[in-house]
């Protein structure tokens, strides 16, 4: 990230559907949740202030790194 002025981390759970399609990143975002349409409306400021050059905004869209069991365990 050598010359970023500032990176914005939205931690998510990708969906099973998500994991399976990874090429489908062109599908229509339809949030379910509140955290899920700030998530995606963050994602439109930026990709506006970039097309109108007041930002150079990039996005990136990161496949789970960390599987969680479920339920979880007693004490975490």
């Amino acid at each position: 990230m050598a010359g970023a002025d500032a990176v914005v981390h939205l931690a998510s759970v990708v969906s099973a559907d998500a994991e399976a399609d990874p090429a489908g990143d062109a599908t229509k975002a339809v949030p379910a949740s509140t955290y899920a349409m700030t998530k995606v409306v963050l994602e439109l400021l930026v990709n506006e202030a970039t097309h109108r050059g007041q930002v150079d905004g990039r996005i990136a869209r990161l496949p789970t790194v960390i599987a969680r069991t479920w339920p979880p365990e007693p004490g975490r």
